[in-house]
């Protein structure tokens, strides 16, 4: 193929099974572009911190490849200890649901939130993209699963939560929406 393939993994499987840096040095080996390390291990998931030092290690064996660092970037201060491990540029995941600013805080560096109307906003945007390429019901269902990431914050909104759950349609969740 003509483009760059990357491989995503993680420091290691359990804790004190690092083996960030031998994946690395085969992916350089074996012709991937980039290698995009989550700085836990897998059996940890999304708990706990990132070990900084791991990812270190991880960037340090990379020879002619970048390495861009994941795991646990929810702002900016986040990115920065990310990129301080040398790793040569940020992964972010889950700390993009429900702050779609983070990008701009991060380049900006300056702290920057949505407040709550355009969380909405782009949540219900969201939504009918779901609608648009999965049909109604399983695209409402795939966006019940970020609900508390977009409708929080406010006054009102755990009920706004619990009120979206029961709604099966998109016409009801964009007046549900729109009332808020």
């Amino acid at each position: 193929v003509r483009v760059p393939v990357t491989l995503k993994t993680r420091i290691g499987l359990t804790k004190d099974n690092f083996v960030g840096d031998r994946l690395v040095r085969l992916s350089e080996e074996h012709g991937a572009a980039a290698v995009i390390m989550h700085g836990r291990w897998a059996s940890d998931m999304h708990a706990g911190p990132v070990n900084l030092e791991y990812l270190f290690r991880s960037a340090a064996a990379a020879k002619k490849i970048h390495v861009i660092g994941n795991g646990g970037v929810m702002d900016r201060s986040g990115a920065l200890a990310i990129l301080n491990t040398g790793c040569r540029g940020v992964m972010i995941g889950r700390g993009a649901v429900g702050n779609p600013l983070i990008f701009r805080e991060i380049i900006e560096s300056k702290a920057l939130l949505a407040d709550a109307r355009e969380r909405v906003k782009i949540f219900l945007s969201l939504i009918k993209e779901n609608v648009l390429f999965y049909g109604e019901h399983t695209g409402i269902m795939r966006s019940r699963k970020t609900v508390g990431f977009w409708l929080k914050d406010f006054n009102g909104a755990s009920q706004a939560r619990v009120k979206f759950l029961s709604l099966n349609n998109l016409k009801d969740i964009e007046q549900l929406l729109k009332n808020l």
